[in-house]
């Protein structure tokens, strides 16, 4: 029967995507596939776009095979492809899979032997009987099986054909070899191939066709990880077909689709495999992360535990990590501008880049500035440059930055529809605000002073602070110290967190707090340089590519 490959412990709080339910009722049908006598191989694909979780998904399959007790194994083939032949990465594989889940391994026929004898028979066919069966772009097995009658009856070719017999009669014995251990198993033998799509277009090709050709074995499952729409594309640049599914059913039995994962979930993917959460904790430890919390004056309320406006505030102000602000906000802003998968992976890469330079730099680190700039840039070019060169003010009054740029109501201007006219109505869904919610109606007072201003500013969503004005002339801090609910007029106050403080030298909450700072936070910190800045380095980081 073979020896048991010990199964790992499958973490399932990494499940980021959402993909146990899939991964274990595909692991089920698989290993009902085992070895009968008028059986036949299977190939299955998981199907998917590039760069949203197949390798997570065969990762997790493989391991909860194991731990039924399935042999299986899983192959890169993109990391082999500098072999011109894929035969040699999957006999690799087959060897090194039966060494795992047998008690014998060197009774493993010797693949050198086969490799060599193929490498000559495709040298001879090509050279000597100049019919390039094995050209550059597919091995076609099929072909070259179709034709050996051919070369018998050419006497100039017996060479030629003694050799491929030797192949024949070696790679069925091969074959048989593999079907002996499939049966002995009475399990499925799966072996997993990964990355197939991010392989040269004639190299996928020809790994499907020796697939197909070579490794037809009853007992043995094949499941491929492919972008299926990256290689109906090879398959049509290569051939010219345009019968693409007619192709793909002589050597995928089923596809798989994997569901594409909510864009939550895959903006917490995407946190967590690129490394990003480090470039934050080393923003965070130097004090340069730039984040907002509110702060009630009136300390009474502190002691009622069950009061409404507490409980906001401590939702609110758990919510105000860089973390969660990137993931929030570039969510929201995904599903808001309808970001596909792919496109969300290449603007997070612009995010985590731009972090990264942030963190070289003597700047305090916006993440919701920053997120709202990239996803800015690449929803809409033509409202980033207007956004950027305009010097009309955004009032509060208007309901925040967000509703000025893009509001669908005709009755109020906004950027979009200066631009688009009537056409705005339809460019986007409203913001989801469970993921961005407005600042709490906090009931409490600034400690700047009383409401004798003109006009006080109107705060939504944490990027309003950056391009909110008032019409009377304040200090720039104001729009971090003063906010209302325009809806309800329930005022409350924000903190900087000692961020600005920490830069400017003055004292931690220095704008609002008694006695006055030693440095005047408020006007050592431009606003109208800071925001500017980040337009700059959002240009910047958008030349990689």
């Amino acid at each position: 029967m073979g020896k048991t490959e010990i199964a790992p412990q499958i973490d399932w709080n990494k499940d980021k995507l959402g993909i146990k339910d899939n991964v274990i009722g595909f692991a089920n049908i698989l290993k009902q596939e085992k070895y009968t006598q008028d059986g036949t191989s299977k190939v299955y694909s998981i199907s998917a776009e590039f760069g949203i979780g197949k390798t997570f998904f065969c990762e997790h399959l493989q391991d909860v095979l194991k731990q039924d007790g399935i042999p299986v194994s899983m192959l890169n083939i993109w990391k082999m492809d500098f072999y011109e032949n894929p035969l040699v990465p999957l006999l690799i594989n087959l060897q090194q899979t039966y060494t795992m889940y047998s008690n014998t391994p060197e009774a493993f026929p010797n693949p050198k032997k086969l490799l060599n004898m193929f490498k000559s028979l495709v040298a001879g066919i090509s050279v000597e009987a100049h019919a390039p069966l094995f050209g550059k772009i597919v091995i076609d097995g099929e072909k070259i099986i179709n034709c050996h009658e051919n070369l018998k009856n050419t006497e100039a070719k017996n060479s030629i054909y003694t050799e491929y017999k030797q192949f024949e009669t070696e790679l069925n014995n091969l074959k048989s070899f593999l079907g002996d251990w499939a049966k002995s198993m009475n399990k499925p033998i799966v072996i997993i191939i990964d990355e197939l799509d991010r392989c040269r277009p004639d190299y996928a090709v020809k790994t499907l066709e020796i697939l197909k050709h070579f490794f037809d074995i009853k007992g043995f499952v094949f499941v491929l990880a492919i972008d299926e729409e990256q290689l109906k594309n090879s398959v049509e640049t290569l051939f010219g077909t345009k019968n693409f599914d007619g192709y793909k059913r002589k050597f995928i039995n089923n596809s798989f689709i994997l569901p594409a994962p909510n864009k939550v979930k895959f903006t917490d993917f995407l946190y967590d495999k690129s490394g990003l959460s480090n470039v934050v904790k080393q923003i965070e430890s130097c004090e340069k992360d730039l984040v907002f919390k509110t702060v009630l004056k009136d300390m009474e309320l502190r002691y009622v535990s069950n009061d409404p406006a507490l409980q906001k505030e401590r939702d609110y102000n758990n919510s105000q990590t860089s973390e969660q602000i990137i993931k929030h906000y570039f969510a929201a802003y995904s599903i808001w501008f309808k970001f596909s998968l792919r496109q969300m992976e290449q603007i997070f890469d612009r995010l985590v880049l731009f972090s990264k330079y942030i963190l070289n730099c003597d700047e305090l680190y916006s993440p919701d500035l920053a997120v709202f700039l990239i996803c800015l840039h690449e929803f809409d070019l033509a409202i980033y440059n207007k956004l950027r060169s305009s010097s009309s003010k955004v009032y509060g009054q208007h309901g925040g930055l967000l509703k000025h740029i893009y509001s669908t109501n005709k009755t109020e201007a906004s950027l979009a529809r200066v631009i688009y006219k009537d056409d705005s109505d339809t460019m986007f869904d409203t913001l989801d605000r469970n993921l961005i919610p407005k600042v709490p109606e906090i009931l409490g007072f600034s400690a700047i002073g009383s409401f004798n201003q003109q006009h006080t500013v109107i705060i939504h969503d944490n990027v309003d602070r950056f391009f909110v004005a008032e019409e009377s002339q304040q200090h720039p801090l104001t729009w971090i110290v003063e906010i209302q609910d325009h809806e309800t007029g329930k005022r409350s106050m924000a903190q900087n967190n000692g961020r600005v403080a920490v830069i400017t030298n003055s004292k931690r909450d220095a704008a609002w707090k008694e006695p006055p700072a030693d440095v005047d936070t408020a006007t050592q910190f431009d606003l109208e340089q800071f925001r500017k800045d980040y337009f700059d380095k959002t240009d910047f980081i958008l030349n990689f590519k």
